[in-house]
């Protein structure tokens, strides 16, 4: 392990959905701290744009941004060819029972609740690995 704590071993292409800049410049930073490349835009159509030249290997997306939502970004990415295997992680506010349930349903595979603290994006990333 490095000092972050991560393993420098594992490194992942992230592209990170957020139209919030001042989030996703903050969300980025924790990112790359634990050692991971990051790519962000600001709409699920600038996400759906980058997945054939980046392919990344995880995609962080908000839940509740203007145009597509987060849910209809999981579904249109989980149809993608380029992307299919992609880890996907919702990222909201919202952390009832019932809010994870809708993430898991429109295809993401975790559901975190901002903000996230460094461990839980860790346990994020041990379970893409082993994946």
């Amino acid at each position: 392990m490095d000092a972050s704590g991560s393993d420098a071993a594992v490194r992942f292409r992230v592209l990170l959905v957020e139209d919030s800049k001042a989030v996703a410049e903050i969300f980025a930073m924790m990112l790359r701290e634990l050692g991971h490349e990051v790519r962000i835009v600001a709409t699920g159509d600038q996400a759906l744009a980058q997945l054939p030249q980046l392919h990344p290997q995880i995609v962080f997306s908000d839940i509740s941004m203007p145009g597509m939502s987060g849910y209809d970004l999981a579904r249109h990415i989980r149809q993608h060819p380029d992307a299919s295997e992609v880890y996907l992680v919702a990222m909201t506010g919202y952390g009832q029972p019932e809010d994870r349930q809708r993430s898991l349903d429109a295809g993401f595979d975790e559901h975190l609740v901002k903000p996230a603290d460094l461990d839980r994006l860790r346990s994020v990333f041990a379970a893409a690995a082993a994946r």
